[in-house]
């Protein structure tokens, strides 16, 4: 069977942009054959979304795995069309739809570029978002969790055609030396944190503003990433144990940073629909704390292992929670694993999204 993923800086470390790499290398050699279309990061009036530019990590990841890589030309990438459609772009040279058996998508749900125009070819929707679409070849629609299809459903897209498979994040399980040594960290401190990409658009203050009320000597706030008004706001607030290190695609450091924090203090203000950064977060058996937004998908996945916050007051005291009481930490850490190993272990979801392209594409394994 031969596939086509087809992705939008479809090598670049976003969370979608990350599950189609993992999905397409594991796909078996021996029954499926990957061609994987990514384009460059084009401009794009009529949106302030910056898009995170293509990963030289990702690529040779990709190349290592046998995926063959097709790069595609963009000029412009028109915001201010509904479909977000390529203007001045070779993609059309590059691709026929009659040469595959399917079509792997990767998107926010709404009709996106090019897959409008792409009308014969069965479609495996990989839906990141909750808007809906349904169109005569979608033969199936992976969602991310109950909450996104509810709303996916209501919004145009055909629940009979809809399969429930969490995002996939592989984790290499083994053990992890934390950041404590190099960032100056004291063993005995309580560390909380977050990580996420240098992005503006997802900026929430909720976090470090609540940990601005509850800081002292004993205790520290980590970042990974983040926007530069987290920068700012760190700088504002005066604390002096806020330490923010730079984003990284290894995801060694990833796992080092999240073996460093105690609790992983989410914020982002508009919500996830299956956070990789929560399930990297549970393996690591850190509760998490979080906050309602626009997409509340995050709220199935810390439920039982974490507390979601109203206010700021709330965020305060579940903060003082955790530091002032070891045995409520203990005992949330244990159903933070406990729930990564019943819900999101890699070989797990593996099966689930294997189960699914061979029904698809009406193989048996």
């Amino acid at each position: 069977m031969k596939i086509a993923f087809i992705k939008y800086a479809g090598m670049a470390c976003g969370g979608v942009e990350k599950y189609l790499q993992t999905v397409a290398c594991l796909l078996p050699k021996e029954d499926f054959e990957v061609d994987f279309y990514y384009t460059n990061v084009a401009p794009t009036p009529g949106s302030n979304f910056v898009h995170p530019d293509n990963d030289p990590s990702r690529i040779k990841l990709m190349q290592d795995n046998g995926i063959n890589l097709i790069k595609v030309q963009v000029g412009l990438r028109d915001g201010y069309s509904p479909t977000y459609e390529w203007k001045n772009t070779d993609f059309w040279d590059l691709f026929n739809e009659n040469d595959y058996d399917l079509i792997q998508t990767g998107r926010g749900g709404y009709p996106e570029y090019p897959f409008t125009h792409i009308n014969k070819t069965k479609i495996l929707d990989s839906i990141h978002s909750f808007t809906g679409e349904d169109k005569p070849n979608i033969a199936k629609a992976i969602l991310l969790c109950e909450w996104q299809l509810k709303k996916w459903s209501l919004t145009g897209g055909n629940p009979d055609k809809a399969v429930i498979i969490p995002s996939l994040v592989k984790i290499e399980e083994k053990e992890y030396t934390d950041l404590r040594k190099e960032l100056q960290i004291p063993k005995e401190a309580f560390v909380y944190g977050f990580h996420q990409g240098n992005r503006e658009d997802i900026f929430s203050p909720v976090s470090l503003e609540a940990y601005s009320a509850v800081q002292n000597k004993n205790n520290y706030f980590l970042i990974m990433g983040g926007a530069k008004r987290h920068r700012q706001l760190a700088k504002s607030t005066g604390c002096p144990n806020i330490k923010i290190v730079e984003f990284s695609s290894s995801p060694d450091m990833i796992h080092r940073f999240l073996e460093t924090i105690d609790v992983f203090a989410h914020a982002r203000s508009d919500g996830e629909v299956c956070s990789a950064a929560i399930i990297e977060a549970l393996y690591h058996g850190k509760p998490v704390i979080s906050h309602p937004a626009l997409n509340m998908g995050h709220a199935d996945q810390i439920e039982g292992c974490g507390k979601m916050v109203h206010t700021h007051e709330e965020y305060v005291k579940e903060m003082a929670a955790f530091e002032e009481n070891p045995n409520y930490l203990l005992e949330m850490s244990l159903k933070a694993r406990k729930k990564y190993n019943g819900n999101y272990r890699y070989e797990t979801v593996k099966g689930k999204i294997l189960d699914t392209y061979y029904e698809t594409c009406n193989k048996t394994q």
